[in-house]
């Protein structure tokens, strides 16, 4: 915004002027006169001035901040796991020697973060006396086959023939059977499903 302003000056200046008449008198004497005279002169100016003012907006003010932000870069290495559980516990129940089970079903979960692949192996059934041959215990991955279609289980480990997904479990089927003339007696045995990745 610019407006303009008017100053009137008025200066006054002030001469002062001393004369000195210096006269002869008849007799021979000298007459000095000293006169003063004053002048004055008065000067009157009118000035013309453009003032050029600057409007600074009252309605916000804004104060920069400054923040400073570190970031650290992180890595990470997820190693593979697989890592593999079985449930519930087999329990065929009471049998007759010369009985063949029903199917008996598994679940194996890998609760790793990669597939696994999977053996398994057995222990001969044993009462502390007397042993049933860890071969009359069939597996299969499939449900309902007859007990000769399934496989023997085996001491040595053996690979299922299928892996183990995360997040997907792997169900098998059991079936076992009892030879004729077995000793009477509660027996054990002892499965070990082994994974790898």
């Amino acid at each position: 915004m610019k407006e303009r302003i008017f100053t009137t000056f008025i200066f006054t200046l002030v001469f002062s002027m001393v004369f000195m008449t210096v006269g002869i008198s008849q007799d021979g004497s000298t007459t000095t006169t000293f006169m003063e005279t004053t002048t004055t002169t008065t000067t009157t100016t009118t000035e013309s001035t453009t003032t050029t003012s600057i409007e600074i907006p009252t309605t916000s003010t804004t104060i920069e901040t400054t923040t400073t932000t570190s970031t650290t870069e992180t890595t990470t290495t997820t190693l593979p796991t697989c890592d593999i559980t079985a449930s519930p516990e087999l329990i065929f129940g009471k049998m007759t020697p010369g009985d063949t089970s029903d199917d008996q079903s598994l679940t194996i979960t890998n609760i790793g973060n990669v597939p696994s692949n999977l053996s398994i192996s057995g222990t001969d059934w044993s009462d502390g006396l007397n042993i049933i041959p860890v071969t009359q215990t069939h597996w299969d991955l499939v449900l309902g086959k007859a007990y000769t279609e399934m496989n023997e289980l085996s001491l040595p480990s053996t690979s299922v023939g299928a892996d183990v997904y995360p997040e997907s479990p792997l169900a098998l089927y059991f079936k076992l059977r009892i030879p004729a003339g077995q000793t009477i007696g509660d027996y054990t045995q002892t499965i070990t499903f082994t994974g790898g990745c």
